[in-house]
């Protein structure tokens, strides 16, 4: 039996989509396209013209999601099939975004064009071990009206020798304040969420052998 990996159980997959659908119908989508308000308020969205934002209804969410397939497959500039999106099926696909590329003639950083991401699909067909590349380059990135920007900050630990904190570790540190006079209290900070499986298993070290010299070889432990 092939194996599963699950991050979400049923009922938080169930939650998500029913605050995604309270979002769509109570918050809207702000779009910048009249064509595209246009579009949706001839199938029952209202429009807010002046803020540029529609708001759909769940009648317009479910006959979406009737009309969607469920897995649809993507394919290379061969037009040979290069991943399948159904299932369970695992398909490595990194992804980046370039503001800026090295030019190969003139070995100097410039903003791409159009021809730089031709030559780079052309490229990406011939890695037979990376079924698709996401977003490679943004060319008009610098021309873009901005209308939200977003960050996210996550703990990394330094120490003395880092120096510079653009060379301070992306690993991850355990702290353990009994030295500190602070008794059963421990501080696991760093890491990042790819990694917290790999963070929980060390942090849960100390707390076991606290666990275990706190009841004598006598006591059945539940």
């Amino acid at each position: 039996m092939r194996p599963k990996l699950r991050f979400l159980t049923d009922d938080l997959i169930e939650q998500i989509i029913t605050e995604a659908r309270t979002l769509l119908c109570k918050l809207g989508v702000e779009i910048h396209n009249d064509a595209v308000l246009s579009m949706l308020s001839d199938h029952g969205a209202r429009i807010d013209n002046s803020n540029k934002r529609a708001f759909f209804t769940q009648e317009i969410i479910d006959k979406s999601l009737a009309t969607t397939p469920d897995s649809f497959k993507l394919y290379d500039s061969l037009g040979k099939e290069a991943v399948d999106l159904s299932e369970y099926n695992v398909n490595f696909t990194p992804g980046s975004a370039a503001i800026n590329i090295l030019d190969a003639d003139a070995t100097l950083p410039r903003k791409p064009v159009a021809t730089d991401y031709a030559r780079y699909t052309r490229l990406m067909t011939g890695m037979n071990h990376i079924a698709s590349q996401a977003t490679a380059m943004i060319p008009a990135l610098d021309k873009t009206r901005y209308i939200r920007a977003y960050a996210g900050v996550r703990p990394l630990v330094s120490s003395p020798s880092s120096g510079d904190d653009r060379n301070v570790s992306r690993g991850f540190a355990l702290l353990d304040h009994s030295e500190e006079d602070l008794e059963n209290f421990i501080t696991i900070s760093g890491g990042k969420l790819t990694t917290y499986r790999t963070m929980a298993e060390p942090s849960t070290w100390p707390a076991g052998w606290r666990v275990i010299r706190t009841f004598s070889t006598e006591v059945v432990l539940p």
